[in-house]
């Protein structure tokens, strides 16, 4: 009777557990399929005559290596600069269109016994067979340059000008396998676009430590914004003499899955190189708002504002204002409850695109917040003719160990010029109450910094205003 039982109950576990078996399977090969027919899907609309696949090229070299192992040859690795913007204007079919006719151009001036791929959108791989010199490698390098720099004719009178960088490695020096040159190849690419694209680098052992570094970070940043790993956090700003909120600044932070969560100065600059900085100021933009319309819910005082900072590469970049535009027109909120920080306005100011930008960011609604570092006393006229709104000092101009007379008669112009437009100034970096207290001094009443509250979550910043009254600023 036992028996009869127990062969009962593995018949039944049978039948429950191979059908959920066959249809994991199932579902397993069907992703699979997916992803099979997207990459082919890919490498069709990537097709052009005369080029090999991705996957043919690498494995073409790989087979060079394994049957030729003491013949040299190089790799060349070409990136159209900010193609992004390019795909977000013309649209996927135009930028493909472009794109093969650049690649059709770009084979038709390549010596003999070479091998191209494109590799993805924007990015081509070149493989030069034997032993060509370093001079004609760069002439090479410098004729791609050439071709991709030429104007291409969209419609009437209309042409788009391209950039590109071009990562170069040689066979064995900068590595014995596919793989190794591959990784010589992203690093020079890497170093390439640190300078601002349009030319080549020769990989170098020289920069390969510090540089796979910044290259690790430079590959994890776009799986990071994929993954969602990207936040702000929140630091306020307050009024000492109203004992009041006014406003709180959105600080990028990354939740890197190893190294925990990260300022911005162990990634931005990379992301400045890679272009990702666009996309920080969009998203950035965007959060912002979302986080200003969920905190005045619960704020019993509605009238505070809330500061995203600007990078120069976003600020050069012509098509920001009507982005921004784009972002506003998706939220019913006042413009003048964001404010826009810009880093040493006293550089900025002389560049034509930048000024403009910062304008047409002023007609949009925009409160305009500047840095007081690097501001002269010619730079500060400048500052209402433009009609910035807010200036920030960093905590050196507070501090009176050194240059007391000098920084004592800058901000006392600041705060004559705040007083006379109905400007604001902000100290920074205010810590202790002695700082504090010297910031009084100077006659300065709106303050940030860790004495009044550190850089917060989403979650922290609500329950921070939550909890705040005026005793928080009657320590």
């Amino acid at each position: 009777m036992i028996l009869v039982e127990l062969n009962d109950s593995i018949t039944m576990f049978f039948a429950v557990i191979i059908p959920v078996i066959v249809i994991a399977l199932t579902v397993v090969l069907f992703f699979v399929n997916i992803k099979e027919h997207k990459k082919q899907a890919e490498e069709k609309d990537n097709f052009i005559e005369g080029a090999l696949s991705k996957t043919e090229l690498f494995s073409s070299v790989g087979t060079y290596i394994s049957r030729s192992p003491d013949v040299e040859f190089s790799l060349l690795y070409v990136d159209l600069d900010k193609f992004g913007n390019v795909f977000e204007t013309l649209g996927k079919r135009n930028c493909n269109i472009i794109v093969k006719d650049l690649c059709k151009k770009i084979m038709n001036n390549l010596p003999n016994r070479v091998e191209f791929s494109r590799t993805s959108d924007d990015e081509f791989v070149i493989f030069l067979k034997g032993d060509y010199s370093k001079n004609e490698v760069t002439t090479i390098a410098k004729n791609i340059i050439k071709l991709v720099n030429e104007p291409i004719k969209l419609f009437g009178d209309e042409t788009v000008t391209l950039t590109c960088s071009v990562g170069i490695a040689f066979y064995p020096l900068h590595g014995s396998t596919v793989k190794q040159l591959k990784e010589s190849l992203n690093i020079a690419m890497y170093l390439c676009k640190r300078e601002g694209g349009n030319k080549f680098k020769i990989y170098s052992h020289d920069n390969s430590d510090v540089e796979s570094e910044n290259l690790k970070y430079y590959e994890q940043i776009k799986d990071g914004i994929k993954n969602n790993e990207f936040s702000l956090y929140f630091q306020p700003m307050v009024d000492y003499k109203e004992k009041k909120i006014f406003g709180i600044e959105g600080l990028l932070r990354w939740n890197h899955p190893e190294l925990g969560i990260l300022s911005p100065y162990k990634f931005i600059n990379i992301m400045e190189q890679s272009g990702d900085i666009y996309w920080v100021g969009l998203w950035g933009l965007e959060t912002l708002i979302k986080q200003y319309l969920e905190l005045v819910k619960i704020a019993s005082h509605e009238e505070f504002v809330m500061s995203l900072n600007l990078s120069p590469k976003q600020l050069s970049d012509p098509t920001l204002p009507t982005e921004f535009s784009k972002i506003l027109k998706k939220y019913n909120i006042r413009r003048s409850c964001i404010v826009l920080e810009i880093e040493e306005f006293a550089l900025y100011e002389k560049h034509d695109i930048i000024k403009n930008n910062i304008k047409a960011l002023i007609n949009l609604g925009f409160i305009i917040a500047v840095d007081g570092f690097g501001l002269d006393y010619e730079a500060i006229k400048h500052l209402e003719s433009m009609d910035i709104n807010i200036v920030k000092l960093d905590k050196q101009y507070l501090d009176t160990e050194t240059d007391e007379f000098l920084k004592q008669r800058f901000i006392n112009l600041l705060v004559e010029y705040s007083q006379r437009t109905n400007k604001i100034i902000v100290g920074e970096g205010i810590e202790t109450e002695d700082d504090l207290n010297q910031a009084c001094k100077f006659g300065l009443t709106k303050f940030q910094g860790y004495y009044f509250g550190k850089p917060m979550d989403s979650k922290q910043i609500v329950q921070f205003l939550i909890d705040y009254d005026n005793k928080n600023l009657n320590r």
